[in-house]
């Protein structure tokens, strides 16, 4: 029978350093607390029917209990997105993406006449040393 335990060491400078760790704990780490009830829900539970207690195959009444998981598995709900829904954005990442492009042409529009205002200022200027320099060759003849 194996050991649930995991030995690792490590040569820091001369020194060695020795401990252990649970590799259930490594699953919750690397996967996220319900880990186990996120698999349970995406492999077993989505294609039952939903008065027998399962998501029958919605993707909303999946989400719902998705969002009562204090830690899922994000991979495991990704990889059923993508099995559902091949080559599509979910809701988050089309609102997201609607933002960032708002942000972004906001961003240009005020680059666009932030340089506008410096080339007409820079134009009146122009004008003016242009305008000081006839009148004072003027008052010179």
């Amino acid at each position: 029978m194996s050991s649930n335990k995991k030995q690792v060491k490590f040569n820091t400078n001369t020194m060695i350093i020795h401990y252990e760790y649970d590799r259930n704990q490594e699953y919750i780490d690397k996967k996220g607390k319900d880990w186990q009830r996120t698999h349970d829900l995406r492999y077993r539970e989505f294609h039952i029917p939903v008065e027998k207690g399962g998501c029958g195959n919605n993707w909303n009444v999946f989400e719902k209990k998705i969002d009562e998981l204090e830690e899922p598995d994000w991979c495991l709900v990704g990889g059923l997105w993508n099995k559902l829904y091949p080559m599509c954005k979910r809701n988050e990442e089309i609102n997201e993406d609607d933002s960032e492009s708002e942000t972004e042409s906001e961003t240009e529009s005020e680059t666009e006449s932030e340089t506008k205002s410096e080339t007409e200022s820079e134009t009146e200027s122009e004008t003016e040393s242009e305008t000081e320099s006839e009148t004072k060759s003027n008052t010179e003849k």
